[in-house]
């Protein structure tokens, strides 16, 4: 989870981050929607494997970045500025025995799924090559094979352990000529190579009737051992709860005009409502509109007359991206105050606090391919103030190192507790993690009172009546009497 408070203004110019946002949300249309280049770039943790570094005019576009426009963390040399540079692969090994073939004639066959191999590519010839968005030129490579008896979807990863190089894959279909059926260079490090250089594929469609050629590579001239795994992906459903508020918005498909809750993405500008308490079931997607790769995005809006904190969370059946945004100039003077990305089926959380105003939450998936219209998601809004009664170091636990840090903290030694809420009563923020005895202030006697706690003295951790957390019965100081 993604708390953004006080110090996030501190370290950002959010006004200055909000400018550069609408460089790629000026448009009269969705077609118009194209990422500029800016000198400010945020890197997007797509997920726990994503190392893709976007310009924060990307961050919020429907439009699938072109290439030019994403920058990769890796400094590498595209092909067209090193065609006179030579790179040597290691000379062939006769001694070396590998477990993929060393092209697609001799291809390893995969017979069932799972499929788990490690190997070696050095000692191989360079045989093929694709890029995507580099190439691997005289890099040795090896080749498994796999016909599916029935359609569905696989992943095709090297992000194992053992994998120690710069690594590239890619998939043929059925013949190992250009095009790619699919391809990927950087996705994940692993334990023996730190580097985020490591490749994978996952949710590949493929269909009975069709050999797929799977081809393991390198970067410039790289080599060494891989560990390959191959599995069916097996689909999860996100179901709605009962208390959830459909979207409502028809499902997106390609050639998609989205004039329902597209918010600043779209035209015209309209954005769906979401009070506290909600729990939204909606769908998204990606689809094509004239042959560009496009992502459905959804705005939702919330004003408030009150400082308080916001709460954003969701799961889906895709990667995707959440944002809470301050929005109370319009699109043309938005900032982005919190995001979080998640994997599929994984859960995004973001909150930060506000003063009284317009705030939008966003949502939509974190890739522009690949899931088509419509998928599902659900959404959770709240506000109040997200903290766990007696956590006084923000861990996450209530324990006496709790009582550690609170000592250190009164003495000078230690840092200001991480929790803070507003409290409407004293117009001021509140340690409200810290206030175990509910009094709405953070003083010694509170450390006295968590000892007593840890004693079995006091039966329960209280909390300021003013500042309630958002979650109190998940929380250790279930304070039924206010």
């Amino acid at each position: 989870m993604a708390i953004m408070k006080k110090t996030f203004f501190e370290s950002f110019s959010l006004t200055f981050i909000s400018a550069i946002v609408m460089t790629s949300l000026s448009f009269s249309s969705p077609l118009e929607n194209k990422p500029s280049k800016v000198d400010t770039e945020l890197a997007m943790e797509n997920s726990k494997r994503s190392t893709e570094k976007y310009y924060i005019s990307d961050l919020l576009s429907t439009r699938k970045p072109e290439i030019k426009d994403i920058i990769d963390m890796k400094t590498k040399v595209p092909p067209e500025k090193r065609k006179n540079s030579v790179i040597i692969s290691p000379p062939p090994d006769p001694k070396v025995i590998l477990q993929g073939g060393d092209d697609c004639a001799s291809a390893t066959t995969i017979t069932s799924l799972p499929f788990i191999d490690v190997g070696t590519t050095v000692g191989y010839t360079d045989d093929y090559d694709e890029e995507c968005p580099y190439d691997a030129y005289n890099t040795p490579d090896v080749v498994y094979s796999f016909s599916p008896d029935h359609d569905g979807f696989i992943d095709i990863t090297l992000c194992n352990d053992l994998t120690d190089y710069d690594t590239k894959i890619y998939v043929y279909e059925d013949q190992c000529t250009h095009p790619y059926y699919a391809c990927n260079e950087d996705a994940c490090s692993t334990e023996s190579f730190p580097d985020p250089y490591v490749s994978e594929i996952l949710y590949l469609e493929v269909f009975p009737g069709h050999t797929y050629y799977i081809v393991i590579d390198g970067y410039g001239g790289e080599a060494g051992t891989y560990d390959l795994s191959v599995d069916w992906v097996t689909f999860e459903e996100i179901e709605c709860p009962p208390e959830g508020i459909p979207e409502g918005e028809p499902d997106c498909h390609d050639d998609y005009d989205d004039q329902y809750n597209s918010g600043c993405g779209g035209e015209p500008i309209v954005f769906s409502y979401i009070n506290p308490g909600d729990i939204i079931c909606g769908t998204s997607g990606t689809f094509l509109l004239d042959g560009a790769n496009m992502r459905e995005t959804d705005w939702y809006e919330y004003t408030t007359s009150n400082a308080e904190e916001l709460i954003w969370k969701a799961v889906a059946e895709f990667p995707f991206l959440i944002l809470i945004l301050y929005g109370t100039g319009g699109c043309d003077s938005m900032e982005i105050l919190a995001y979080e990305t998640a994997n599929q089926y994984d859960t995004a959380e973001v909150s930060t606090m506000v003063e009284p105003g317009v705030y939008w939450m966003w949502i939509g998936p974190s890739v522009f391919e690949g899931y088509p219209c419509p998928v599902e998601y659900v959404a959770w809004f709240n506000t109040g103030c997200n903290y766990i009664p007696g956590d006084i170091n923000g861990d996450g636990d209530v324990m006496g190192n709790d009582v550690t840090y609170g000592v250190r903290y009164f003495k000078g030694l230690g840092s200001q507790p991480p929790d803070s809420c507003w409290n409407d009563s004293t117009s001021s923020w509140l340690y409200s993690g810290s206030d175990t005895n509910g009094n709405c202030q953070f003083t010694g006697s509170d450390i006295t009172f968590l000892v007593a706690y840890f004693k079995g003295y006091n039966p329960e951790i209280l909390w300021c009546p003013q500042t309630p957390p958002t979650n109190p019965i998940l929380n250790i100081g279930k304070n039924s009497s206010r």
